[in-house]
This record gives structure tokens, C-alpha cells and sequence, in this order.
């Protein structure tokens, strides 16, 4: 097996990655003095946030002589978060027979379950805390020959309806149901400027080598960086596809893989009230899955993501 490789510190721009208050630039703030009492390694799209939320809640609040240090290889959110579609679609039932073999049916049923509230909660987030990420809430339409009927999902099994209602040429049906797109990027600023107010230290550029046990009585983790050596009583790794270099248990379960999104400026015809007014995750006969996500409520750009096998234009 081929040895787990850290990410590369070169990084192309994206669009939305770039922005305004960055918050990048807190890079040149030196490292807490005292020890730590917990750092978190990376910024995912989901356990990045919800970690980072969790602390600046809890952690900080319920021992505020505490500290938090979040150590990112690269710039702030420069990986897939910042750069994917957007796409917040709860799986409903695409996975339900996957998750059912390998967990049992009650397992199943959670997963799917945990799916919506998962998307519930991350609208109630954005929301209460009017967070400016492009958040359109909509319904979503997925296509394929497979799929079940479940209460709350709108399905239409007749190839000319679908065609219709998805203006998606062949489709050979749809199913509808409650779902978001939104600026991932803009979401996890949004966060990590909250945290910061509350204390988080973030440091970016800092890319952490190597894990190991602190001497007793000392601290019990050193965290071993490029910018010298963090001591802390518990570190969470909320990185994701890089996490095998430092987490050996994790080679060959999560792969890194490139991937592009695609922005395009809506032709005359599909702009205005003629503009597309659901967000898409399209199925294919060979199991590909591509998204479709027009920004509405910002620029009117619609964004594509998905399997890197399609070319889309």
C-alpha cells in the first residue's frame, strides 16, 4: 500500500476561497504561552464545523482559563470545503439498501434519519445567526431508475413528467424533497470568526507532522509542527482526506482524490424568471453522481459538482 502523503502546500485559487476577511491572516499571531488544553487539526466541511461550534459553545464557556488551538496546513479552509457546490442534500433513500446490509435495518433507519436532522440543524444554524453564506432552501430533485416512495418525497415516474419538471433532457424520473444549497466557504468563515471572538487561537501554515505522548506529569499529547511543538490534553483530528499521515489507522479507508466544480454564467434562457429554481443531484445508469446548484439568492451563477468521469460541457 502506498505510503499516506500530506496535502500539497501549493494551492490554486478557487472562486469564493478568496474573500474578504480572510481569516487566514490571523496566521501572524504567535502561539499561545501556556499550554493547551485541547487543539484540532483541519477544517472539514462537517466535523470541522460542528467541532469548532461545540468548542467556542462548551469547552471555552464552561472553563474559560482554557485553550483552543486550531493548527491548518495551508490557509484557512483552502481544501474541498471551501471549493465544492454547495450541495445540502439529506439522503433520503438513495443509500438506505447499502447502510441496511452492512448495519442492519435499525441502523439504517438512524442513518437516514441523522441525514435530515443533520440538514435541519445547519438551516436553524444559518439562520438564528443570519450567517451570509447564499443559503437557498428549495426542493431537490434526484434521478435514476431505482429508489423508493417515502411519505414526504414528491416521485414522478413518468419519463416525459420528469423531463418536464427537471428540464434535465432523459431523465427518467425524479423525487423531491426538502433541500439547501448554499457557500460552504462563507459558512466556515462565519464560524471560525465567532470562535475567534471567543478565544480560539487559529493558526494557518502550520502543518502538523507527527502525534506523540507527552511525558508524564507533563501534558499528554505533543503535537510536532514545522513552527515548533504544541503540548495539549487532547487532540481532535477533524481533517479528512490527508488524515492517514498522521493517523496510520486510517490508510486505506479514506483516499484522497482530485476533484474540479464547475461555475457557469446561465445562458439568457435559463436567467430571470426563466432561471432554474431547484438545486439537482443527478443519478446515472453506472452509479455517477453529479449536482446542480444555482445561487439564487446571490449572483445567479449555478455551480456543478460531482464524479470528476463527466464532462459536462
Amino acid at each position: 500500500m502506498k505510503e499516506a502523503a500530506f496535502s500539497s502546500p501549493k494551492i490554486g485559487s478557487a472562486a469564493g476561497v478568496t474573500l474578504p476577511n480572510n481569516p487566514a491572516v490571523l496566521n501572524a499571531v504567535e502561539y499561545a504561552s501556556t499550554p493547551l488544553s485541547s487543539g484540532r487539526i483541519g477544517f472539514p466541511k462537517a466535523s470541522g464545523q460542528s467541532l469548532s461550534y461545540w468548542l467556542q459553545q462548551h469547552h471555552l464557556e464552561t472553563w474559560p482559563e482554557r485553550s483552543v488551538i486550531v493548527l491548518e496546513a495551508r490557509e484557512f479552509c483552502s481544501g474541498v470545503t471551501g471549493r465544492n457546490a454547495g450541495h445540502c442534500k439529506p439522503d433520503q433513500w438513495h443509500h438506505f439498501a447499502k447502510f441496511e446490509k452492512a448495519y442492519g435495518h435499525e441502523q439504517a433507519i438512524r442513518i437516514m434519519n441523522n441525514e435530515a436532522a443533520t440538514w435541519r440543524a445547519l438551516v436553524s444554524y444559518v439562520k438564528v445567526n443570519n450567517v451570509d453564506c447564499y443559503l437557498w432552501n428549495a426542493s431537490s430533485d434526484t434521478y435514476g431508475g431505482l429508489g423508493g416512495k417515502v411519505d414526504h418525497i414528491k416521485v414522478t415516474h413518468d419519463p416525459v413528467a420528469a423531463a418536464k419538471i427537471s428540464r434535465i433532457k432523459n431523465a427518467r424520473a425524479c423525487y423531491s424533497w426538502s433541500a439547501s444549497t448554499l457557500q460552504p466557504w462563507k459558512l466556515t468563515a462565519h464560524i471560525m470568526r465567532e470562535n475567534l471572538k471567543n478565544g480560539v487561537n487559529l493558526q494557518t501554515y502550520t502543518l502538523a507532522k507527527t502525534i506523540a505522548a507527552g511525558s508524564a506529569g507533563n501534558r499528554k499529547w505533543i503535537v510536532h509542527t514545522d513552527r515548533g511543538d504544541v503540548a495539549c490534553d487532547a487532540v481532535v483530528h477533524a481533517t479528512n482526506a490527508y488524515s492517514a499521515a498522521l493517523e496510520p489507522s486510517l490508510k486505506g479507508v479514506i483516499t484522497p482524490k482530485p476533484h474540479i466544480c464547475n461555475k457557469v454564467v446561465p445562458p439568457r434562457a435559463m436567467s430571470g424568471s426563466k432561471a432554474i429554481q431547484k438545486s439537482y443531484g443527478v443519478l446515472l445508469p453506472d452509479g455517477g453522481l453529479f449536482s446542480i446548484n444555482p445561487r439564487c439568492t446571490a449572483d445567479g451563477v449555478v455551480m456543478f459538482g460531482g464524479s470528476n468521469r463527466y464532462l459536462l460541457f
